[in-house]
């Protein structure tokens, strides 16, 4: 069979295991219509059962501030919202934190913030290698180096704006303690960031200055960044700290 082919038969198969409509695709089996039937159900259960569990692997603290009752009919309604057409587990549980935030499903708010940070925890961790920029480094420029030397993003820096306290069910379930109730987690907007320092994930609240020169995918030199802050030493004080968490790739030439 062409690959096209094949991707479209796939395709009708998955869209038949999720809706249970096998009217076409059960002649794909042999023996009587009961005997189809229950062939097409076994697929139905795995595509299921596959999907479930990869939004289960991907958002263990969302199941847990949840419930794992809860948690499965979230997840099978997102399944049945989502449709086929995915290629990887992982593609097809990154759409999870729209869909709570999409308020087609009644969770608290804290729960669609917390799902969005668990995916940019594992968005941080999966990220391709490079080195970061370190403060050594810096102290090999010269001043004019310094200034056109441009700052970019390492690939593991993540931000997220959430309108609640979510870090706090995330950081209780890094630390393996007991989530505290979703009624108690406020409403407060933040932004969360990211870092991969070493072979860890740190995540800490950022100001909005820090926030934005470290979304800037094009990078920024130092005079850019200075402009984000209200004075040089504010500046000079956020790189410190968003370098010593690994923040910003390290810039060539200059560190070479």
């Amino acid at each position: 069979m062409p690959r096209d082919g094949l991707a479209a038969y796939q395709d009708a198969f998955v869209a038949a295991a999720l809706s249970g409509d096998w009217r076409d695709r059960a002649l794909s089996f042999r023996g009587t219509d009961t005997r189809r039937r229950l062939g097409a159900r076994v697929y139905a259960n795995n595509a299921y059962h596959g999907l479930v569990s990869a939004l289960d692997d991907t958002y263990p603290a969302v199941r847990a501030a949840l419930g794992a009752d809860a948690f499965q009919r979230l997840a099978i309604g997102f399944v049945h919202a989502s449709g086929p057409g995915h290629r990887g587990l992982t593609a097809f549980a990154e759409g999870f934190p729209e869909f709570l935030r999409a308020g087609g499903v009644p969770v608290p708010g804290a729960v669609a913030d917390l799902a969005a940070l668990e995916r940019a925890w594992l968005q941080a961790y999966h990220a391709e290698d490079a080195p970061a920029l370190a403060l050594g480094d810096l102290a090999r420029l010269d001043q004019a180096s310094l200034l056109r030397a441009v700052f970019r993003p390492h690939p593991a820096t993540q931000v997220v704006a959430t309108r609640y306290a979510a870090d706090r069910l995330l950081a209780a379930h890094k630390n393996g303690a007991t989530l505290p109730p979703l009624g108690s987690i406020p409403r407060r907007g933040a932004l969360v960031g990211f870092f991969r320092p070493d072979a860890d994930i740190a995540f800490t609240i950022l100001d909005p200055a820090s926030a934005s020169i470290v979304s800037d995918p094009g990078g920024l030199t130092f005079p850019d960044l200075a402009a984000a802050f209200r004075s040089e030493a504010d500046a000079l004080a956020s790189l410190t700290r968003l370098i010593a968490v690994g923040a910003f790739r390290r810039p060539a030439p200059f560190m070479e």
